[in-house]
């Protein structure tokens, strides 16, 4: 139950992470929103880690995957945050959640994993999910449907680069690396991306807000890695879609049409039932 509820707890957090980026990007550019959004995670996370008193964390043994992890995550935040701008939330965040589906497919020649058939036949769900998402009537921009698609890219081998990093790495030491890579990025970009106006007291108060909501989403998320096994959180992360809509709807007044509520409910399904049957599979081989 601990567990169960620091999930939830990480989900709203990052679903305040989404709606502040969807608010805030409608008056600056994809670029100082993305910059605030790694930024600030960075200064909440260094203090953290200092309070904390846990030193090293910034050394790694696999430079090189955390380099990709971070550029990686970069384009997942950078792409759904412009999704975001041209997209309801549920819609934009639904579309990149096709992407575990996708690895359990891509896992089989990448990662050496067994890829059955209810790996296949929930992949399958999951893309034909998004097609009724994406469909045309659906009346969604295309240029967003374009970045939530690149999102979905970015977001696969995210995936699969944290997988290979888990086995060696602190998932603090991950964390931060990621924040600094996506920082340094950012920065560089920033001064072709300025806005053509400062903040309001609001909207500044917005940008620093990204330091706590994407710090303790992730806190929440390790925390309830380190009390279960993964394979009980995988069924509970889909909620993320069903969160995603009533955010859409509480801040944005954005709801799905029916149709595309049978969308996210495919990919909600596939997705929660393979984990559910993944998990069931390994309790049998387990004996």
């Amino acid at each position: 139950m601990r567990a169960a509820l620091l999930v939830l707890g990480a989900q709203v957090f990052f679903n305040l992470v989404d709606a502040t980026a969807k608010y805030l990007v409608r008056d600056f550019p994809v670029v100082t929103v993305t910059w605030g959004r790694y930024f600030f995670h960075l200064l909440f996370m260094a203090g953290y880690v200092a309070l904390t008193a846990e030193r090293g964390l910034l050394a790694t043994r696999r430079p090189g995957l955390q380099l990709a992890r971070g550029l990686a995550l970069l384009g997942f935040s950078g792409f759904l945050i412009a999704a975001l701008k041209h997209l309801p939330q549920a819609e934009a965040v639904a579309i990149s959640f096709v992407a575990p589906l996708v690895i359990l497919v891509l896992a089989g020649p990448l990662l050496g994993e067994r890829v059955g058939l209810a790996r296949w036949v929930a992949a399958l769900g999951g893309l034909a999910g998004m097609l009724v998402v994406i469909r045309p009537g659906a009346e969604l921009a295309g240029i967003g449907v374009v970045f939530a698609l690149a999102t979905l890219a970015c977001n696969a081998a995210f995936q699969l680069l944290t997988r290979k990093l888990a086995l060696t790495e602190h998932p603090l030491t991950t964390i931060l690396l990621s924040a600094l890579i996506g920082t340094a990025a950012t920065t560089v970009l920033l001064p072709f991306n300025l806005p053509d106006h400062w903040p309001t007291p609001w909207q500044a108060l917005l940008f620093v807000s990204f330091g706590v909501t994407g710090s303790v989403s992730h806190l929440l998320l390790i925390r309830a890695y380190r009390l279960v096994p993964a394979s009980f959180i995988a069924p509970l992360i889909y909620n993320h879609i069903v969160l995603a809509t009533l955010a859409g709807y509480a801040f944005f007044g954005q709801f799905p049409d029916a149709l595309s509520l049978v969308g996210l409910a495919a990919i909600l399904g596939s997705g929660a039932g393979i984990a559910l049957y993944e998990r069931r599979r390994a309790a049998l081989a387990r004996g």
